[in-house]
């Protein structure tokens, strides 16, 4: 894998996000992924937890916008920074995140380790940010 690779890797990842696609997220990843949300949580694993993890996050966002940043590839592991926002379904507010993001590759240049670490505000109507 090489850093276009990676990017290559990421740009599906942001499709994925932005089109609210489970099945096209999970398809990054290999069937014994380990995805973790946060440095304190223990993580994800495997395409049913990913999976359910994902279809949470159709079912909560829209307008879901994506960007990021590859920083970094030594392979097998890439490291980005990225952002996003989206509006919560339910409340109809916008959050914004910034965040990096270190992912793992195995032969087949699927995901097998994925770490997040992210900061969230919400939007208000006035354009201002509260945490």
């Amino acid at each position: 894998m090489s850093i276009s690779a990676f990017d290559d890797w990421l740009s599906m990842y942001q499709q994925a996000w932005m089109s609210l696609d489970a099945s096209a997220a999970c398809a990054l990843f290999c069937d014994d992924a380990q995805y973790f949300i946060t440095p304190f949580d223990p993580p994800l694993h495997g395409h049913t937890e990913l999976v359910i993890y994902w279809q949470g996050i159709v079912t909560s966002q829209q307008n879901v916008k994506f960007s990021y940043r590859v920083l970094s590839f030594d392979q097998p592991v890439g490291v980005a920074h990225w952002s996003a926002s989206f509006v919560r379904v339910k409340s109809g507010k916008r959050r914004e995140l910034d965040g990096m993001l270190m992912a793992e590759f195995d032969e087949s240049w699927r995901c097998s380790i994925f770490r997040e670490w992210w900061h969230s505000r919400q939007m208000v109507d006035d354009g201002m940010a509260f945490a």
